[in-house]
């Protein structure tokens, strides 16, 4: 300005410009001025000038002493004066590992309606605080998969461009699911299996798949009992020494809040026929062979008997010997004789 800028004054107009042009009135009127040097400051005050929430479109002017006028400054503001509303909408209960949407898209700062900053926060079961990670939310909806049971605390903050904040929370019961098993035996599943057979001396390797929803699974207690004695408490067995009948095989399984599921086979063992068979035929041998020693010893001693009969002097009524008999002349085998002395009278 030619003269003394503290000389001047300073205009300005106003009106509601929420798509860019002026709606309804305008206003004008000069406003009080600090001068320093040759700066100028002033106050707009929302209150004093009635300005509601929404978009604003200012003009300012300086006015010299000689009553000219300096362009026009435009400026646009942005006027928020409410504070924000927070709302959540989401179940009040659910499932352990079950994908629970929590929606804050109802959260509103007046005519700005949901152009807001959202902070999620979440106090789990245990009494642990975490902040949500952004991969958790899309825009004003946050995702939670729950991995415990218990009572989970949500809350919202919502914060606006003038950075006025507004908070809201709500709490979520997430109940526990009870394990479930798939029982393999030989890496076969036998789950729907209520008996499995086997032949004395032979083993079952079996195994057990558990599965629970989020950490309970690295929580889950293992317990096999054979005919109630446990023998194991591992996700697998090795059975065998089973003697011939039925055995009572039960499976017990329990996660960190206590659930448990029972699982109930029956193991049956029979005898083993190829055994029986060798030892039948092993005794079948040992008896055809005592019978054939039977038999040669008896043979051999009648065979002994029968010599020992034949070999034995005989004795006659009279008791005379064997040798007298042999000894004694016949007379018909001397006959001959007889005739010969007769013939010769008894000469040479």
């Amino acid at each position: 300005s030619d003269s003394d800028p503290s000389d001047s004054k300073l205009s300005i107009s106003w009106c509601y410009a929420p798509q860019g042009a002026c709606e309804g009135n305008t206003s004008i009127s000069e406003i009080n001025v600090n001068w320093s040097d040759s700066t100028a400051s002033f106050i707009i005050d929302a209150n004093e000038l009635g300005l509601s929430d929404g978009v604003w479109k200012f003009d300012y002017w300086l006015q010299d002493v000689y009553l000219r006028n300096s362009p026009i400054v435009e400026v646009t503001f942005y006027v928020d004066q409410t504070n924000p509303e927070a709302e959540l909408i989401c179940p009040q209960q659910a499932f352990e590992g079950d994908l629970v949407v929590i929606d804050g898209s109802l959260s509103r700062d007046g005519v700005w309606g949901p152009n807001l900053q959202a902070v999620w926060y979440v106090i789990n079961p245990d009494g642990a605080i975490r902040v949500v990670e952004q991969s958790e939310t899309n825009e004003m909806v946050f995702t939670l998969i729950p991995e415990q049971s218990g009572i989970y605390s949500i809350q919202l903050d919502v914060v606006d461009m003038v950075g006025r904040l507004s908070s809201t929370s709500t709490t979520i019961n997430i109940e526990n699911v009870n394990p479930t098993l798939n029982l393999l035996v030989d890496g076969l599943d036998v789950s729907d299996s209520a008996s499995w057979k086997l032949v004395e001396g032979e083993s079952l390797k079996m195994a057990v798949l558990a599965h629970d929803t989020g950490s309970d699974g690295e929580s889950i207690a293992y317990s096999w009992y054979i005919d109630d004695k446990i023998v194991s408490e591992t996700s697998q067995i090795l059975v065998k020494d089973l003697g011939v009948g039925t055995h009572e095989l039960r499976l017990v399984i329990v996660d960190d809040n206590g659930a448990e599921i029972t699982h109930n086979m029956d193991v049956v063992v029979s005898e083993n026929t190829n055994s029986l068979n060798d030892e039948l035929n092993i005794m079948a041998i040992l008896m055809f062979i005592a019978i054939i020693g039977v038999i040669v010893i008896y043979v051999r001693r009648k065979k002994l008997t029968e010599y020992e009969s034949s070999s034995m002097p005989k004795w006659g009524a009279s008791g005379k010997s064997s040798s007298d008999v042999n000894t004694k002349t016949n007379p018909d085998d001397n006959e001959i004789w007889n005739d010969s002395a007769a013939s010769y009278g008894g000469k040479d």
